[in-house]
């Protein structure tokens, strides 16, 4: 759920801007795929995040340790998104005239759209 992956983002020491999660399947297995903004200028190290956050699940999360532990594979994919991509986003949706709660995407399953304009930021 969102608070887990939200304290496990936070406890990796990760810096960062903002996250979104999808669960997406790819070959035959669900994976949870999440996409972070690192902070500027941050030395954000991908795959060490990427096992840090897997680590951090695994021992808070009994349903993600046993996914891996029933299929023995790795379900976390980790993604970067392009520095400016939440501001870029945040800032299109308040020229739609989207009110201040919904400015920001959902951190859970965004929808195809969102992810679409969350992957190719117009700044």
């Amino acid at each position: 759920n969102e608070r887990d992956i939200w304290k496990a983002v936070e406890n990796s020491g990760a810096a960062y801007v903002d996250w979104v999660a999808r669960k997406e399947v790819l070959s035959t297995h669900p994976q949870l795929h999440l996409y972070i903004e690192p902070k500027p200028g941050a030395n954000f190290n991908i795959e060490e995040t990427r096992q840090k956050i897997d680590e951090l699940l695994s021992t808070s999360v009994p349903d993600y340790h046993g996914l891996k532990e029933m299929f023995n594979y790795e379900p976390l994919i980790v993604s970067l998104l392009p520095e400016g991509t939440f501001a870029s986003y945040m800032k299109f949706k308040q020229e739609q005239g989207a009110d201040l709660a919904h400015l920001k995407p959902p951190h859970m399953q965004p929808t195809k759209l969102t992810m679409e304009m969350l992957l190719s930021p117009k700044g």
